[in-house]
């Protein structure tokens, strides 16, 4: 085990009794006990690769390796993103980067480095103020309609062609990734 916590942490367990699969499950094959003792293998390089759980004994009959398709293994580059520290400030780039996801021209500003801020819109605070003053505003007139709320969070849709009312024909609309 490379994490040196992980590690710790195992060694601070009792130690147990190996209880073998034939004892567990005394009326199953022993080709498929052999193959599940394989897969379970704490160390992952004693573990068998999908080729070599396919081309097991238990599978004889079943699997024909020739016909599976098969590639080179993956190699740890492609790993390399979980082995990164990553900060508070971090975290709070990628949820914003993700929150523009759902707002493309707040995606291109931002992309393009015409909009740098922090905060894309007024505060909860803010926005009741100006509720409060328009409600206040427009009383004296008899009963009051509300502003109209600009819905700020709305998921990736689908557009409909306003001249055919089914959805037939339509590609979905994806933002930008920057």
């Amino acid at each position: 085990v490379r994490n040196e916590k992980a590690r710790r942490y195992l060694s601070s367990m009792r130690k147990k009794e190996l209880i073998s699969f034939s004892h567990k499950f005394p009326n199953a094959d022993p080709l498929a006990l052999d193959l599940l003792q394989r897969l379970l293998a704490f160390d992952p390089k004693d573990r068998p690769t999908a080729e070599e759980a396919l081309s097991h004994p238990y599978f004889k009959g079943l699997a024909k390796v020739e016909r599976e398709p098969s590639c080179q293994p993956i190699t740890k580059m492609e790993f390399e993103f979980e082995r990164r520290r990553v900060t508070k400030e971090d975290i709070r780039e990628l949820i914003f980067r993700e929150i523009l996801e759902y707002h493309p021209q707040l995606l291109k500003d931002y992309t393009n480095g015409t909009e740098r801020t922090t905060f894309l819109y007024p505060s909860a605070v803010d926005q009741f103020r100006k509720q409060f003053a328009h409600l206040e505003e427009n009383s004296e007139n008899g009963p009051v309609v509300p502003m109209d709320r600009k819905h700020t969070s709305l998921p990736r849709v689908y557009y409909c062609s306003l001249s055919s009312n089914s959805w037939q024909g339509t590609t979905p609309y994806w933002p930008i990734k920057g």
